[in-house]
């Protein structure tokens, strides 16, 4: 298994329109998440996801709770969730269907128009909370594209996927969809293998402190929020220092665990003596940092994130025992 890119939160979603959550329970997994980005009403640009490596075949995995029948005959309804690229409105995404809204319909779009590829047979935009994962194969003239529900192969699509300018997919996007209809998506993966193999995605959440805080400022409380605050920021201006948090843990059950991913959302301020932040972890009592951890943040905030394959404190797979006694560990460097 090899995960690209994941997320569930606002954080995650911080480029075009502006994500929202949604906190009632009946909307995702609450076992797994602890809310999920409201697919926004109206008109205006795509929510889009952090920038991830380009990719012309993957797999894109979530949970959507959405019932799509009210969209019938109204537009905007394409855009649940696609294939985006980060610097335009491209994108390639399910959505509902003009003339059943609960009729899950492929789309490509290039910034203009929208255009329909295929629908599914049945109807599976219903209420309740549903799985979906998108295959994409060479996208361009010549794409397959594979649409499952609940594991069930829904759509299967061959030819041309491709609009002008648009090579690759970089980025996941949502919405908008029309004022009269709503979306909740959660647990959002991109994967180079088959994502229906995937259980889903646990967000661990700080939720106290760790075995060393340095930082200033550093209560958990002022960096947990589900919705972002950049009110007031735990920091730190000495090189080497470390600030550590406990995190809550897994879903019950057996499960292989194929990547764990920081996102920090981070700032570097003006004059300031440090200028590189570092992603890490605490596991066992020892520290470790990944391959790439040390990123370098800008003068405005912005979401910085980090996926290890491995657990770098000892470089081998993650177990569940080592997230569920893992800190995560945030170092200030020059």
């Amino acid at each position: 298994m090899s995960m690209i890119w994941c997320g569930g939160e606002d954080i995650d979603f911080l480029q075009g329109q502006a994500p929202t959550i949604q906190t009632s329970s009946s909307t995702f997994r609450s076992a797994y998440a602890r809310c999920g980005i409201n697919n926004p009403p109206g008109s205006g640009s795509f929510i889009k996801s952090d920038q991830f490596t380009a990719q012309t075949s993957c797999w894109l995995s979530c949970q959507f709770a959405g019932d799509m029948g009210d969209l019938t005959g109204r537009q905007p309804y394409q855009n649940v969730i696609g294939f985006g690229q980060f610097s335009s409105q491209n994108c390639l995404s399910i959505g509902g269907n003009p003339s059943n809204g609960q009729k899950v319909t492929l789309y490509k779009y290039d910034g203009t128009t929208w255009t329909q590829l295929a629908a599914e047979g049945g109807a599976s935009f219903v209420s309740g909370v549903h799985r979906f994962d998108i295959q994409l194969i060479s996208y361009g003239s010549s794409a397959t594209v594979n649409v499952y529900c609940a594991g069930v192969q829904i759509i299967t699509f061959t030819g041309d996927v491709s609009v002008s300018g648009m090579s690759n997919t970089d980025c996941v996007v949502m919405g908008p969809l029309n004022t009269n209809g709503y979306g909740v998506t959660s647990e959002i993966m991109v994967t180079s293998d088959d994502s229906r193999a995937y259980l889903g995605l646990a967000t661990l959440a700080v939720n106290n402190q760790g075995t060393t805080n340095d930082w200033t400022n550093n209560t958990y409380t002022n960096i947990n929020g589900i919705n972002y605050s950049d009110a007031n920021p735990t920091f730190s201006n000495t090189n080497g220092q470390d600030q550590q948090y406990e995190m809550n843990t897994l879903p019950s059950g057996s499960f292989a665990i194929p990547a764990v991913k920081i996102s920090a959302r981070s700032a570097l301020g003006a004059g300031s003596a440090v200028s590189h932040l570092q992603l890490g972890y605490n596991s066992g009592g020892s520290v470790g940092f990944g391959s790439g951890s040390t990123k370098s943040p800008s003068g405005a905030y912005a979401n910085l994130w980090q996926l290890d394959l491995t657990n770098p404190v000892i470089s081998s797979a993650w177990t569940i025992s080592d997230v569920n006694s893992l800190q995560v560990d945030l170092r200030a460097e020059t």
